[in-house]
């Protein structure tokens, strides 16, 4: 669950319960929460971590990681996906945060994802690719 920024409005995201990304958007106002939008399936796989790091508080672009080892950046506003990359070689990305953006008054927009393949990436909304990936030394174990 988190905060959308600049608003009175939340998002809660997880898992359905036949095991597809859901989504919530929640408003309150005058004291009740008010439904915005309601997906049990908006993604393949269910959804494991969000952030708004990296998008200014005018585009409301919420960057998620999911079991499937995707990143995913989802418009709030038009609820669509607007940008979707292969963050793990092998499944679940488990943490993610970002920083920066036009709206931050500084640098390029930037999310660094850490999965269970013990990858960390940072990536680069702009481009398709990590522009950063620091993954365990070859013959090593992984950590999760």
């Amino acid at each position: 669950t988190k905060w959308l920024p600049s608003s009175a409005s939340f998002a809660c995201a997880g898992v359905s319960t036949g095991g597809k990304g859901s989504l919530s958007l929640y408003q309150l106002n005058g004291g009740e929460i008010k439904p915005i939008l309601d997906s049990s399936s908006i993604r393949p796989e269910g959804i494991k971590c969000i952030t708004f790091g990296a998008s200014s508080s005018q585009e409301r672009h919420m960057a998620m990681g999911d079991f499937g080892g995707s990143l995913s950046i989802f418009d709030c506003a038009t609820s669509s996906t607007i940008y979707s990359v292969e963050a793990s070689s092998e499944g679940v990305v488990n943490a993610i945060d970002g920083i920066g953006g036009s709206g931050k008054g500084h640098g390029a927009p930037e999310l660094v994802t850490a999965s269970k393949d013990g990858s960390v990436r940072v990536w680069d909304p702009r481009v398709d690719q990590s522009v950063v990936t620091l993954e365990p030394e070859t013959g090593t174990a992984a950590r999760d």
